[in-house]
């Protein structure tokens, strides 16, 4: 089986960027990063029973710290 391709979601955390990571996870056809400022990511309890915390929890999403203005975090 192929691996899906991956998409970076940067201020994955923001109101828009959340939708678009639910959107790309819920088209099946995407391994999505979300990368933020924040040290962890913190679910709200309906994305955490919800399609965002399966994904994170099977794989499919990934949360990364990052800030894009430090190049050695990229």
């Amino acid at each position: 089986m192929e691996e899906a391709p991956v998409c970076v979601v940067t201020g994955g955390r923001g109101f828009v960027a959340r939708h678009l990571v639910i959107k790309l996870i819920d088209s099946g056809k995407w391994t999505v990063r979300i990368m933020d400022l924040a040290p962890e990511i913190d679910l709200e309890d309906d994305e955490r029973s919800g399609l965002l915390g399966e994904a994170l929890a099977s794989g499919k999403a990934h949360y990364a710290s990052a800030d894009l203005r430090m190049k050695s975090q990229v």
